[in-house]
């Protein structure tokens, strides 16, 4: 259970990090969820079955964040809506990720974490 928990705040942290930098540079939510797949298909290897899968994911989560963002003016609530939409994103990866794409994903958001908090 800890490591599920480490594995979606930094999951988390890559995920705000990557939606972000889409956002600034005003990518599409389908722009901002081919970004993310293509980086988790090059990084993780994906086969062409978890690629669709994890596209599918990604493009649902980002529209969903995206809304989120969009309608709710309160910080904390839009925080705490986002977070928990990230929850559910981590816990339908974890089903098509194998147990090696797992803790590489893992380590992979450990390093990005790591750079963040360096600059």
């Amino acid at each position: 259970m800890k490591t599920v928990k480490i594995v979606i705040v930094l999951f988390v942290l890559l995920a705000n990090g990557a939606i972000a930098k889409a956002q600034s540079q005003k990518l599409t939510a389908e722009e901002r969820a081919a970004k993310q797949t293509e980086w988790m298909k090059t990084e993780l290897n994906l086969s062409n079955e978890q690629e669709a899968k994890v596209s599918d994911i990604n493009l649902r989560y980002v529209k969903a964040i995206a809304d989120v963002r969009a309608a709710v003016a309160d910080e904390n609530d839009r925080k705490a809506r986002i977070k928990e939409l990230q929850k559910q994103r981590i816990v339908e990866l974890r089903k098509v990720l194998t147990p090696e794409q797992r803790e590489k994903l893992k380590q992979l958001v450990k390093e990005k974490r790591q750079n963040l908090e360096q600059n």
